[in-house]
């Protein structure tokens, strides 16, 4: 990861986005209400002037421009950017670094409803190349207990909107997010979900503590394999 600039910390980027030039479009996330997640519970959401992120750009060294391959435009989802400001901060980056592979961002379902089709063809056109998604699960009744804000049909929706524009997609899920109670339902549907969008990409997150104890105060925490409680049998439906 390359470090320009006074960033507004902490600062989450995905491990494929570790030797990327991270860029802070947005501070927060727009989405901050879920229960389970405290990545950005410690920021107000706002989005960066266009004026501002540009000013950044030309502010890294000629010499270094040409080693800068990746970007990755931060924070939670950068994708909610208005899109005319987002073409123009990609357009600079294409300017400014010659030898640009990809742009890669976090999308959350409320950004991927500011972006239409066309809208979302005119990014990948721009280099970028990668949407990161927390589907978090596939369960309904666990999305609405952790407060995400939309059904598993909406999201797969929205993800096949990215899909249709040739972007690719990373989805996550959390292992444990339902508690021991639907953590076969969690499973299962989950599954489902992610051979329904067949995404490029698709890994497993772990549910840990960081900011969100009243929802682990909400489930019964399945144990680490250590203890004498069995894991729920998965049942298909």
């Amino acid at each position: 990861m390359l470090y320009y600039f006074d960033y507004e910390e902490p600062v989450f980027r995905p491990p494929s986005e570790a030797r990327s030039l991270i860029i802070q479009a947005t501070v927060g996330c727009s989405q901050n209400d879920c229960g389970f997640c405290g990545m950005y519970k410690m920021k107000r959401f706002r989005i960066r002037p266009v004026e501002d992120i540009l000013a950044e750009i030309k502010l890294i060294p000629a010499q270094h421009r040409a080693h800068v391959q990746r970007v990755f435009l931060a924070d939670g989802d950068a994708l909610v950017y208005p899109q005319a400001g987002l073409v123009k901060i990609l357009d600079e980056l294409a300017v400014a670094f010659p030898g640009l592979t990809r742009v890669g961002i976090y999308a959350s379902p409320n950004s991927l409803t500011t972006k239409t089709v066309a809208e979302l063809k005119v990014l990948r056109q721009k280099k970028v190349r990668i949407l990161y998604f927390g589907l978090e699960s596939g369960d309904a009744v666990t999305l609405k207990l952790v407060r995400k804000g939309y059904a598993p049909d909406q999201m797969l929706a929205l993800c096949r909107k990215a899909q249709e524009a040739g972007i690719k997609l990373s989805v996550t899920a959390i292992l444990g997010l339902a508690g021991r109670k639907r953590s076969g339902e969690h499973a299962i549907a989950t599954a489902d979900w992610i051979n329904a969008l067949s995404p490029e990409y698709f890994s497993l997150l772990t549910m840990f503590r960081r900011h969100n104890d009243a929802y682990f105060q909400a489930i019964e925490p399945l144990s680490n394999g250590t203890g004498k409680k069995s894991s729920p049998r998965l049942k298909r439906r």
